[in-house]
């Protein structure tokens, strides 16, 4: 886990922990700290941050498997996460509800008290997504002022330098891209021409729709007998080593100007 990723579950705990010490205080306790006679909550604190923490970490989960990236359009994949966010919290909270106040600590069931912690758990994890993607959104602003690439896999934030990518790849509607360091990671982007837009002040090229590929990754350039240009990438990941990157036919011409401009030579 990157540094970046250690921040932001360090963040998440603490996040929690306030909120439920806000809430509990608040919409459940209702006495303050300065009021006479108080007295600290802590079952109703420790009830409360243990099903905030429970169910952030389940929808956390979930939302690191399930690939957002792939849904076009920033409001419908907002709309989507919301809806992942109700479904999994009521499925978990209906779980751990009766689990945790009636066969560990004893209690009865109170509708009450159910639809209750229900509403203060929806307010933790609402507040707590949305400082995510306040999180992300921070921090992918901050990469560029720095000319770095942000890579967003979901449950890990990289700012990784252009030179240091060897391509990326399409496949079946994901973004990967490789690494020289020979790690690879599936990315926020929901198509090529996404990337080709971030890397516009880079030296990359498209060279047909599957890939696009780092100028200073390239070892060499063979032509085939099809009119067609064969890249050679350097340290090129096992993954790799046994797919044939080829120029497309209608991109040719345009790469081999690119190409040369970069004073590269095309071998025959």
């Amino acid at each position: 886990m990157s540094k970046s990723g250690i921040y932001l579950h360090l963040a998440r705990v603490v996040l929690i922990a306030i909120l439920s010490l806000l809430i509990v205080h608040f919409l459940s306790y209702k006495v303050m700290p300065w009021h006479d006679g108080y007295q600290f909550p802590s079952k109703s604190y420790l009830i409360i941050f243990s099903f905030g923490f429970l169910i952030c970490t389940i929808n956390w989960i979930v939302y690191t498997q399930i690939h957002f990236e792939k849904i076009k359009g920033n409001f419908r994949r907002f709309m989507m996460l919301v809806a992942m966010n109700i479904c999994v919290t009521i499925i978990s909270y209906s779980i751990l509800f009766p689990l945790i106040n009636i066969v560990i600590l004893g209690y009865t069931f109170s509708s009450v008290i159910f639809l209750k912690y229900l509403f203060v758990v929806m307010l933790i994890i609402i507040i707590e997504f949305s400082m995510i993607i306040i999180y992300k959104m921070v921090y992918q602003a901050y990469s560029k002022t720095l000319k770095k690439f942000f890579i967003d896999t979901g449950s890990t934030q990289l700012m990784v330098d252009p030179s240091e990518i060897l391509c990326f790849r399409s496949n079946a509607k994901m973004i990967k891209v490789f690494l020289k360091s020979e790690k690879s990671y599936y990315t926020q982007y929901t198509s090529l021409d996404d990337v080709a837009r971030s890397l516009s002040e880079h030296p990359f090229f498209r060279i047909n729709r599957q890939y696009i590929v780092n100028k200073e990754a390239i070892e060499s350039v063979k032509k085939d007998g099809d009119r067609r240009f064969l890249v050679n990438l350097q340290q090129a990941p096992k993954e790799l080593s046994n797919e044939s990157i080829t120029v497309s036919r209608y991109r040719s011409k345009d790469f081999a100007a690119w190409f040369t401009n970069q004073n590269l030579t095309l071998a025959n």
